[in-house]
């Protein structure tokens, strides 16, 4: 099971996203686009271009307007996460950086023990929700929705 950190940030991304920080649910106010760039930052955990991101996310956007769609998608993480401290925001690289984490999809890949019980076997399948960001359907952003 997901372990208990002081002030966790949880995401289950995994069916509907579902973030909560300090227990309580933040994802209704956050846009769509803004969930998918946190899930993706969140899950892919280095380090990514600014280029890479504004392509991903807003591919037919103008470059100024891309990356003003950028900074203000991160002020709105940044704000509603509460913590300058999960991002690491350069001129060039944004990363998510945070050993308050919990996410569904690292724990469903965390291999069981070989002699694991049946309790454990169900608690892993029941991390499963469903389609990965089910129900986050972003227009004409083709590289993210692979």
């Amino acid at each position: 099971m997901l372990v208990d950190l002081d002030n966790p940030l949880i995401l289950k991304l995994f069916g509907e996203a579902e973030i909560s920080l300090d227990g309580v649910s933040i994802e209704r106010k956050l846009q769509r686009k803004v969930i998918a760039l946190l899930a993706y930052l969140a899950t892919e955990q280095r380090p990514h271009s600014r280029e890479h991101l504004i392509s991903m996310f807003w591919p037919e956007t103008a470059q100024e307007a891309g990356r003003s769609n950028l900074r203000g998608a991160l002020y709105r993480i940044r704000r509603e996460l509460a913590d300058d401290k999960l991002l690491q925001i350069s001129r060039d690289r944004v990363a998510f950086v945070s050993d308050k984490l919990q996410l569904d999809i690292n724990e469903f890949l965390t291999p069981l023990s070989s002699n694991a019980s049946c309790a454990e076997i169900e608690e892993k399948l029941a991390l499963y929700r469903g389609p990965f960001l089910d129900g986050i359907v972003l227009g004409n952003c083709d590289d993210f929705e692979e």
